[in-house]
């Protein structure tokens, strides 16, 4: 039966050698080494050139198939040496520099040379930084005896052509950080602007509290490749009081002169930074069938400064209470930023519910520094009608009802008054109305005088008269009819 091959990656000491060139780069396992010197080396010549062979060791008790590949470099702020494995970039670094042979069986206790061949330069270019990687897997393993164990080491060539180049570079900045518990990181940028790899020199922290300097320390240099910015970090353990303090930094790099950067910071305790101490409170979960899972919790912070936390949710459904292999859907939820003491809210939707049981899965890093992980089972809720969404409404929001209820009495009380407002308006505007009619027009009233003969009483009435002449004015009528008849 085929045993499982693990594969355990090593990439060394040409990610971090130190500047010296006679270093060598080792893997070191249980029952051996398997190491190549130099682990790095700087040239000055024209190509094409042969450069001297690297060394090949193999003191484990297993024989190793070796394969040497050249790759381009690149460089991380951590100083760390970086390469890309696209068959691009590996055609275009074996075009500048070649390996023979390329692959070969290291017997244990054996040890060979590898030639390296400097072909050319990038047209235009005047440095080439081209690594070497020395793949080793030991036989057996690839026969599949055993498990599979590919260690890799890297060797550094740092190339360039004779001749003047322009050396300078800048200081990014200075900070300051929590390396540890008691343990102060300073941490100094520094950019190389010119045009060849080259060490920045006289790197120094200072320290200084009221004016005085109170902890002055070098920093170790090393290369920095062009156009790449390099964190040099000195980690301090000697203890500093709380109070305020203001750090600057100091380096020369090539022409640029004396460079200065500096930064101000305040110590809460004994080489203690202000710092936020999240804490993610009780995960709850739910949601509707056919409508995404609801998420939420309450963040607090114990902490001596404001900071912000991201956490990943992944949702699984559960069969028999036991979860899926694979999230059913992820996503990440920041919490923006807490002040110290306060306390915070966080709410978000995720996936799409189906009826049946899900698992909720909340991580996040806690002050510690190490990943904390909430866990969150509820079941998916068939779909409410009108009325019980109504009902949720009243028993979650209980204390909506009175000022409801006092709304829906202003709102009436306003209509009414309005209404009655209307109404007067109105009645204002007919009563203007009749009084104009009656300005302009008379009144009559006809009615009979006896009953066995016809006659007729005209009478004559308007504002402003007295009884007395609506009197006369009727005994007139009456003569003026009697002389007719």
């Amino acid at each position: 039966m085929h045993s499982r091959w693990l594969t355990a990656l090593v990439v060394l000491a040409a990610l971090a050698v130190p500047p010296q060139t006679a270093g060598a780069s080792v893997a070191t396992s249980v029952d051996g080494t398997f190491s190549i010197t130099p682990a790095r080396r700087y040239l000055v010549a024209r190509p094409p050139v042969r450069l001297s062979p690297a060394r090949v060791s193999n003191t484990t008790p297993a024989p190793l198939q070796v394969k040497v590949i050249p790759v381009l470099l690149g460089q991380q702020p951590s100083g760390a040496f970086s390469f890309g494995t696209t068959p691009a970039t590996l055609a275009a670094a074996r075009s500048l520099l070649s390996a023979e042979p390329t692959q070969f069986t290291l017997a244990p206790g054996a040890s060979r040379g590898v030639s390296l061949h400097w072909r050319r330069l990038v047209p235009h270019a005047r440095t080439a930084n081209v690594g070497v990687i020395y793949q080793a897997v030991p036989v057996e393993a690839q026969q599949g005896r055993q498990m599979r164990i590919v260690e890799q080491l890297l060797n550094v060539n740092l190339m360039r052509l004779p001749g003047h180049y322009l050396v300078l570079g800048s200081l990014t900045g200075l900070h300051v950080s929590q390396a540890a518990p008691k343990v102060l990181a300073f941490t100094l940028g520094v950019h190389n602007e010119g045009q060849v790899f080259a060490k920045p020199s006289h790197m120094t922290i200072s320290v200084y509290r009221s004016g005085r300097c109170v902890l002055r320390r070098s920093l170790v240099s090393d290369v920095v490749l062009p156009g790449v910015t390099r964190e040099f970090v000195l980690n301090l353990t000697r203890t500093l009081p709380p109070g305020r303090y203001t750090a600057i930094g100091r380096a020369r790099f090539g022409s640029s002169g004396r460079l200065v950067a500096q930064s101000s910071f305040a110590l809460t305790g004994p080489n203690e930074l202000p710092s936020s101490q999240l804490h993610v409170g009780r995960l709850i979960a739910g949601g509707e069938v056919g409508g995404p899972a609801d998420v939420s919790a309450a963040v607090s912070n114990t902490g001596t400064a404001a900071g912000a936390t991201a956490i990943a949710l992944h949702l699984y459904r559960l069969e028999d209470g036991v979860s899926a292999k694979h999230a059913i859907a992820d996503g990440q939820l920041e919490t923006g930023q807490v002040a110290p003491g306060d306390r915070a809210r966080i709410d978000d939707e995720l996936g799409h519910l189906r009826k049946g049981t899900y698992r909720l899965l909340a991580s996040y890093r806690n002050p510690a520094g190490g990943r904390e992980t909430l866990v969150a089972d509820f079941q998916a809720r068939e779909p409410q009608g009108l009325l019980a969404q109504l009902r949720t409404l009243l028993r979650e929001h209980l204390l909506l009802i009175p000022s409801l209820l006092l709304l829906i009495c202003l709102a009436l009380l306003i209509a009414l008054l309005l209404r009655e407002r209307s109404l007067k308006r109105a009645l204002a505007a007919a009563r203007r109305q009749l009084e104009g009619r009656d300005r302009a027009e008379p009144s009559m009233r006809f009615s009979p005088a006896r009953r066995t003969a016809p006659s007729l009483r005209v009478v004559f009435a308007r504002r402003g008269r007295t009884l007395g002449g609506l009197a006369a004015s009727g005994a007139a009528l009456a003569a003026a009819a009697a002389r007719r008849r």
